[in-house]
C-alpha cells in the first residue's frame, strides 16, 4: 500500500516527533522511508550566522544543507538498525514549496509530518507548511501534533 513513505523534517526536535509513526507504518508495509528537508534558500539576503559571521544566503544555506545532511543520516542510520530501508533527502527552496515538488517528482505514497499547530495570528505570519502540503500534494499526508519539549 505505502511503498514509500516520505517523513518530512525541519531539524526541531519537534518534527522528530512523527518518526515513531512513520517507522511503525513503513515495518508494517514493509516501506522505504525517505527522510526529507527543504532548506529555506532565498537568494540575495545576507545573514548572520553563528560560526561564519555574515554569509550570503547562498553560503548560509549550503552550510545548513551539510548539517541537515548529516542529521539526517544519523536518524536514517538508526532507522536502519531496525530493519528499515531508508533514504535522505535534501532540498534547497521554500520547504512547503519543495515538499510538493520532490512528491510530483518521486515515487511517494505517503507524506508524514509534524505541525506545528499555530491558529490566528501566527499562522497568518508564518503560514503552514502542513497546511500547504495537504491542500496542494496530491498524495494521503500524515498530520501529527507534537507533543511541547
Amino acid at each position: 500500500m505505502f511503498e514509500t513513505i516520505m517523513v518530512c523534517l525541519d531539524g526541531s526536535k519537534l518534527s522528530e516527533q512523527v518518526l515513531p509513526y512513520a517507522s511503525e507504518i513503513a515495518a508494517r508495509f514493509g516501506s522505504k522511508i525517505v527522510l526529507f528537508r527543504g532548506i529555506t534558500y532565498l537568494p540575495g539576503i545576507t545573514v548572520e550566522t553563528e560560526t561564519e559571521g555574515t554569509a550570503t544566503a547562498i553560503e548560509a544555506s549550503r552550510h545548513e544543507e551539510e548539517e541537515a545532511r548529516e542529521d539526517l543520516a544519523q536518524k536514517a542510520a538508526q532507522l536502519g538498525k531496525r530493519g528499515l530501508e531508508v533514504e535522505v533527502s535534501t532540498v534547497r527552496g521554500i520547504p512547503e514549496e519543495v515538499i510538493v515538488e520532490f512528491v510530483e517528482t518521486m515515487s511517494i505514497d505517503l507524506i508524514a509530518m509534524t505541525t506545528h499547530g499555530r491558529t490566528g495570528v501566527g499562522r497568518a505570519f508564518y503560514g503552514s507548511v502542513a497546511d500547504h502540503v495537504v491542500r496542494n500534494a496530491a498524495r494521503p499526508v500524515l498530520i501529527i501534533r507534537p507533543v511541547s519539549a
